[in-house]
């Protein structure tokens, strides 16, 4: 009766909802990340905005600012009528029209360098888009494989659980037989309640990381994910030869680098554009305006709206310099100010770089000491097992103790998790690796 409930508990644990669904692998599960994250939403309209803006700077800087007015005015008031010399009360309305139009033909390169501006907020918009979504799938990459790990330990401590409760089962037999004594019995009975303990704690543990991982997938928590838990243990080794020139590639090409360039030059097109305004500012205008008019007391004698729209009629054209004499020095402070921010983001741009060579040499470095704990890791597991192995058969037959053999079981689930983690953080490792040579994490997988 007593297996009977273990086995319940282990069925229990286990269960899954059994209704039809796809098997989501590594690379689903990222590309779901991607496509439903928040985050990368957010800087997909950030994008949007700045396509908007390149539109602006191209109409600004070639098209003419074009506007319209019209007025009413009504008035009223005494006048001196010419035929009799005397005053009387008059009321008359006045309607007004005109079209104005406008263009900077030099305005210190301000529309030219908005336009070059525009274009590298666009470009840098376009690599944070893309650094975004590595970042998401990166994150989703690592709680991926953290379920992997949590899964493996899992089956393996399932299946000691259920054998220790078959070892358990055929003791007691034995021992109603005569054949097996009843501390053999208490000695499988610890073994297959440890075993079972031993379950429920990487159970528990495997349930919170696919938690982890819906959340990182923005998967809501109240569907059924099924992950496909197949594990490659096959991986590319990663040479060190090429650190220099990997550091170098990503120093000037990783997206982190990019949108700091495209800032610095942003800021020497701002420097440029002050430098500029120190040149007279010259715009061409023109514009064309009339009018109605009609004494509201003597409408009859008013001529009509198209004949005075066609006589009041008035046209003109020009074109206007203008420079500061004089505004406070603003023209210096602006300059000044311009310059230090294009040092500063010069500054800021080496520092970026900097930053990334460095990450690329640690990369490699730490890529190297998982090969090596790996290699190590892989060793121990394989001769670990064969130990316990050995282990299990000698305390199913009671020809060693309990201890013993808890001892080399716990010596094999020890090796088997530093096995699988040694191994998931050497892919992950590689991945970032290749993230440096170019080669994005959706690509990779």
């Amino acid at each position: 009766m007593k297996a009977l409930k273990i086995t319940s508990v282990i069925l229990l644990l286990t269960a899954q909802q059994v209704w039809a669904q796809e098997v989501m692998t590594l690379k689903q599960c990222v590309e779901y990340a991607v496509q439903n994250s928040a985050n990368v939403h957010i800087s997909e309209e950030s994008l949007s905005q700045t396509k908007t803006y390149k539109r602006d700077a191209w109409l600004e800087a070639l098209t003419p600012h074009v506007y319209a007015s019209t007025s009413l005015q009504f008035s009223t008031g005494r006048q001196e009528d010419i035929e009799t010399n005397m005053y009387k009360d008059y009321r008359a309305m006045q309607n007004n029209y005109s079209i104005n139009g406008e263009i900077y033909l030099f305005n210190g390169l301000e529309g030219v360098n908005k336009i070059i501006k525009a274009k590298n907020n666009n470009l840098s918009q376009q690599e944070g888009l893309k650094a975004k979504q590595d970042e998401i799938a990166l994150n989703t990459t690592q709680y991926y494989y953290n379920y992997l790990y949590y899964t493996k330990l899992s089956n393996i401590t399932k299946k000691q659980a259920e054998d220790a409760e078959n070892t358990l089962r055929k003791t007691r037999r034995e021992f109603e037989l005569g054949s097996k004594s009843e501390q053999d019995v208490l000695e499988k009975e610890s073994a297959q309640s440890e075993a079972l303990l031993t379950y429920v704690k990487y159970n528990a543990a495997k349930n919170k990381a696919l938690l982890q991982l819906k959340s990182a997938m923005y998967y809501p928590q109240n569907d059924t994910l099924i992950i496909d838990t197949t594990i490659v243990e096959s991986v590319n080794i990663i040479s060190a030869n090429d650190v220099a020139q990997t550091a170098a590639y990503a120093a000037d090409n990783n997206s982190a680098s990019l949108m700091k360039r495209y800032e610095m030059q942003n800021k020497i097109k701002d420097l440029h554009t002050q430098r500029w305004k120190f040149l007279p500012t010259v715009s061409a205008f023109a514009g064309w305006s009339t009018a109605y008019g009609v004494d509201l007391d003597n409408r009859s004698s008013a001529a009509s709206f198209h004949e005075q729209t066609k006589s009041r009629a008035s046209k003109w054209i020009g074109v206007t310099a203008r420079i500061d004499l004089y505004n406070r020095l603003g023209k210096f402070s602006n300059v000044s100010r311009a310059k230090s921010e294009y040092k500063i983001a010069t500054y800021e741009y080496e520092i970026k770089q900097r930053e990334i060579e460095d990450q690329v040499y640690g990369a490699y470095d730490e890529a190297h000491q998982a090969e090596i704990q790996l290699d190590a890791s892989r060793k121990a597991a394989n001769l670990n097992q064969k130990y316990f192995d050995l282990a299990k058969r000698r305390f199913e037959l009671g020809l060693t103790n309990y201890i013993e053999y808890d001892q080399a079981y716990n010596k094999y689930l020890e090796s088997q998790a530093n096995y699988y983690n040694a191994l998931f953080d050497y892919k992950i490792k590689s991945a970032i690796i290749k993230y440096y040579k170019g080669e994005s994490y959706l690509e990779q997988l």
